[in-house]
């Protein structure tokens, strides 16, 4: 049975099935006032019935179990359908968050949207539903990151556990040397320091607690590094060495050379690697089992920074702390 538009007899829909639900509609043997009044936008047709589509506006909807469905209707449906899709979602929300630095007072929807690349009013969507959540809150006319992130991160076990051992060591080692005292994890391709305490006379760093630095360019992931399976390593020089400064190690064959004397002596260094002016030195934390968990490091002014002085102490904090770490801990199993 042919599916018609109100005052036309043009077919919408060609049945491929020969027993539809209901029986046809006689509107040949009706009067033109008895006919039954149907929507120009809107499309019947037997449940079930395959049929193929002559007009790009007519959607099949059978598939669906959906009967009696506009075409404007069934456009809302399908946006709203992917929509709440929840990877899509996730991801978009993700990258708003992502889109906030550490010296940024507040975002607008518009720099979100610029920094984003999201469409503006995707952007005003989601920030209102993470305003209501208070993953964001308000500041003048614009966002910035809200209470519940802080609240989050406050549970993570890595860094709070991880901190909470090494406080004290750190702080020994920064009274020792004089220096900038560094604890960071490695995650992928990048080191992310978990705790600072900064030394009088030290240079300006461009580290911050929570900040990341690639791994090939820093003291402390090199030392990580030397001391992580073969297929880490691997990741990171697939992806190329980018330099930070002129001195950044860009050749993936020096990179493994100055690896193998770092897994030999359990020291990694850096001058000018990461920043321009500073020097540093660094020692892996392994666990009880051996397994490694993070790495501690002195920074101090290039040139001034005596490593040879200062690498002995460095090592001994990290195996101090190492033996802190019990095996096969929660720390070290995140």
């Amino acid at each position: 049975m042919p599916v018609v538009q109100a005052g036309s007899n043009t077919a919408l829909f060609e049945p491929a099935c020969t027993t539809p639900v209901f029986p046809p509609i006689p509107v040949q043997t009706t009067s033109k006032n008895d006919r039954r009044k149907v929507s120009r936008r809107t499309v019947l047709q037997p449940v079930g019935c395959k049929t193929v589509p002559r007009d790009r506006r007519a959607i099949n909807f059978s598939r669906l179990g959906l009967v009696g469905i506009s075409t404007s209707s069934h456009n809302e449906f399908m946006r709203t359908a992917e929509w709440n899709t929840s990877t899509s979602v996730l991801d978009r929300a993700t990258l708003i968050l992502g889109a906030f630095r550490l010296e940024d007072r507040s975002l607008g929807v518009s720099e979100l949207t610029r920094r984003t690349g999201l469409p503006k009013s995707t952007v005003s969507r989601l920030t209102a539903e993470l305003l209501r959540l208070q993953y964001l809150e308000r500041h003048g006319s614009g966002f910035r990151l809200g209470l519940t992130l802080f609240e989050l991160g406050q549970m993570v076990v890595t860094p709070k556990e991880l901190r909470r051992r090494a406080m004290g060591i750190m702080v020994d080692l920064r009274n020792a040397t004089g220096q900038t005292v560094h604890c960071a994890v490695l995650d992928g391709t990048e080191v992310v320091y978990v705790e600072i305490l900064r030394g009088r006379g030290t240079p300006p760093l461009p580290s911050r607690v929570g900040g990341r630095m690639p791994a090939h360019a820093t003291a402390l992931g090199k030392a990580m590094l030397a001391f992580s399976p073969p297929a880490v390593l691997d990741g990171i020089l697939s992806k190329g060495l980018q330099p930070l400064t002129r001195a950044t190690i860009t050749d993936k064959a020096t990179l493994r050379a100055e690896l193998i004397e770092v897994a030999a002596s359990g020291l990694a260094r850096e001058e000018n690697e990461s920043t321009a002016g500073s020097s540093c030195v660094a020692s892996p934390v392994m666990d009880s089992s051996g397994a490694l968990v993070a790495a501690l490091s002195v920074t101090g002014a290039a040139g001034l920074l005596d490593i040879d002085r200062v690498g002995p102490a460095v090592r001994t904090a990290a195996l101090a702390l190492g033996r802190q770490m019990p095996r096969n801990s929660a720390l070290t199993e995140a």
